[in-house]
């Protein structure tokens, strides 16, 4: 397997956005002097400044991305980059730190990404801090239009002095060191750059029983522990709180890669070793045998105290380093063997239906509510309830005892609504209470039978297995149940129409067999009362009422002559 390489970049900002250059482009960082400005220059060209007896020309940076220009404050510094052998000067707001990052974290730009998007090569993805920085194509920000008749004032105005910086440029680099100065206190010092491995932001630290004084404890740094001491305990200053200034320099001390608690990092720098003086005796209740030197800048007026690190730990003190550095890989194996088991299990929600339980992973619910007011919904399927109001969006709402066809019961005070996310689509799920959130070992999810308590396979991912198997969970797959597939549908027609087909499939009554006597008494039944017919039948053939008939009528006419009697009397 083929490592993955790293690069050491220098990260600053520019309103309030992180960017990176590469350490070999950053020649030195310095604080903002005085500039001196060049008629005809574009205008982000600052002016040009003395660095060291050379004429070196600043661009701001703001200006360079069209951004708001503000006045300089104590935290800006100059960049001096060095591109194709040509020194330029960058204004930014603020220098952060310098970090290492893998060239697999580096992504190219996106096609869209505003103002100054052309002048990255990539965007670079801190993961363990969620930072991205924009790693600057220093080539392409200084190609700049007009910078050409710049140069040609520029040449005019340095002419005098073209020749004191050659000779400099020439100068062999042994005659300078390169150092990264940072801040304890108001004192500056400064440790030389080939003995900084890297510069972070200060995270969490994990402490160490029985550690010395002066160490703060190990962090996981990319899964290798390093231990941190904080050089005001070690130097015996007055301890302070974190501030978001505090950075760790990550350096090489004998074979132990070690962090430094620093109060800020100010700047990489070059330094004639002809300003470095040997240490006095007594400098600040120091003992001189942690220093290495006293560089002196600006003529004096400003002293950096140079760290000799070979000498800032005792032996016994490296020795507790090394055991830290081992015990702090043990904690970390215990923490990767816990991160491990987390990855192993599954987190889900638990809840009743019927005396079954079931589980859902905790990742597809968003919420658990109340049974709220439910709005019917015309021709849904059988098994949605309808829909509810949640926070002014609309909810559709399902029954899981109508989806698993079970018998529908009463909603009680236990009863609840699984709000879940399935493939962005929220569903409200209407249970008969929720249990727990509880965690499962992925191997005690066996595969689900054809059928359990009911309910189809389909609708079932697997069954957990709790308590050595006393406890069993029915794990739901969410996705099929909320899918309404076309055979729903038809379910819903058969459940519409069942009162009318029990009603049509009630069975006729059946009818008895009769016996010999029965059918023989029906037959003489019959033939008299044919027998009783026939005259009747012959008489309306000739036109003759039958008797019966002739005698209601002779009933009915002396009924009416007798009443007109009786009225004929009554009235003499």
């Amino acid at each position: 397997m083929a490592m993955d390489t790293e690069r050491q970049l220098v990260s600053f900002e520019v309103a309030g956005e992180e960017f990176g250059l590469d350490i070999i482009e950053v020649q030195e960082i310095i604080k903002i002097p005085e500039i001196t400005r060049v008629p005809k220059a574009p205008e982000f060209v600052e002016g040009i400044i003395n660095l060291r007896g050379g004429v070196l020309p600043i661009i701001d940076s703001r200006r360079r991305f069209d951004l708001e220009v503000k006045e300089w404050t104590d935290s800006n510094r100059i960049l001096v980059a060095n591109i194709e052998g040509k020194m330029t000067g960058i204004i930014v707001d603020s220098v952060s730190e310098v970090l290492r990052l893998p060239e697999s974290a580096i992504e190219p730009a996106p096609s869209l990404m505003g103002t100054g998007a052309e002048y990255l090569e990539g965007i670079g993805k801190l993961e363990e801090e969620g930072r991205l920085i924009n790693l600057l194509n220093l080539k392409k920000f200084l190609a700049i239009e007009g910078m050409e008749e710049f140069s040609e004032n520029l040449k005019s105005i340095t002419k005098e002095k073209e020749k004191t910086r050659e000779d400099k440029m020439d100068r062999n680099v042994s005659d300078e060191v390169q150092l990264v100065g940072f801040r304890l206190g108001e004192e500056q010092y400064a440790v030389g750059i080939s003995e900084v491995q890297e510069i972070i932001r200060v995270p969490e630290v994990t402490r160490i029983p029985k550690a010395p004084e002066f160490v703060e404890g190990v962090i996981n740094l990319r899964e290798k522990v390093l231990p941190v001491l904080s050089l005001r305990k070690k130097f015996a200053l007055e301890d302070v709180k974190k501030m978001d200034s505090q950075r760790i320099i990550v350096v090489n001390i004998d074979g132990i890669s070690t962090g430094m608690i620093v109060d800020s990092v100010s700047e990489v720098l070059r330094l004639p070793k002809n300003s470095i003086e040997p240490p006095p005796p007594l400098l600040s209740g120091l003992d001189t045998d942690h220093l290495q030197g006293i560089g002196k800048l600006k003529d004096g007026k400003k002293l950096l105290l140079l760290l000799d690190l070979h000498k800032l730990l005792t032996t016994s003190e490296k020795e507790k380093l090394s055991q830290l550095s081992k015990t702090g890989e043990t904690n970390i194996d215990k923490d990767k063997r816990e991160e491990r088991k987390m990855t192993e299990e599954e987190q889900l929600v638990s809840f009743k239906i019927e005396n079954e339980e079931f589980g859902v992973n905790i990742e597809e619910v968003q919420e658990i509510i109340r049974l709220p007011e439910i709005t019917k919904v015309p021709q849904a399927p059988f098994f949605v309830e309808g829909v509810i109001n949640l926070r002014g969006n609309v909810l559709p709402v399902i029954d899981l005892r109508k989806r698993f066809d079970l018998e529908a019961t009463k909603k009680t005070n236990a009863t609840r609504i699984v709000v879940a996310n399935v493939e962005s689509k929220t569903t409200g799920i209407i249970v008969d209470s929720v249990s727990e959130v509880l965690r499962l070992p992925k191997d005690s999810i066996e595969p689900p039978p054809p059928i359990i308590a009911g309910i189809e396979a389909k609708y079932l991912r697997g069954i957990g297995k709790l308590n050595e198997g006393k406890r069993l969970l029915i794990l739901l797959n969410l996705k099929e149940i909320l899918t309404v597939r076309e055979e729903d549908k038809v379910r819903k027609e058969e459940k519409k129409s069942v009162s009318s087909r029990k009603e049509e499939s009630k069975p006729e009554p059946e009818k008895l067999e009769k016996t010999g006597l029965e059918e023989e008494k029906e037959v003489k039944e019959a033939e008299t009362q044919k027998k009783e017919a026939e005259p009747e039948v012959e008489l309306q053939k000739a036109g003759i009422k039958p008797v019966k008939e002739a005698e209601t009528k002779a009933r009915k006419e002396e009924g009416k002559k007798t009443e007109k009697t009786k009225e004929k009397e009554k009235n003499k």
